[in-house]
């Protein structure tokens, strides 16, 4: 599986429900980091890494979240998913 077919994958699969946020993030966040293989344009590239700037500043925790702009929860990270598959799909 290329990095872009499994970022698409955690995508999919996080939308259905099949991963929780944290591991949906940890996930997206450690395969984004990978190299990305030459079948990934410009414009998704960038759609994959404003998504990884969300996903690598998840937090689970209040305490966290409470700190301002630094962490992003749960809702905000499903919120950005959503938005950035509907992007996605537009352009396959």
């Amino acid at each position: 599986m290329t990095v872009r077919n499994k970022l698409y994958y955690l995508i999919e699969h996080y939308l259905l429900g099949d991963y929780d946020t944290e591991t949906f993030c940890e996930e997206f966040t450690d395969s984004i980091n990978l190299e990305l293989d030459d079948t990934v344009n410009n414009f998704k590239l960038r759609l994959f890494k404003e998504l990884s700037e969300i996903t690598c500043r998840f937090s689970p925790y209040e305490e966290e979240l409470k700190l301002g702009n630094v962490y992003f929860n749960e809702n905000q990270v499903r919120s950005k998913v959503i938005e950035i598959n509907a992007k996605l799909s537009e352009h396959k």
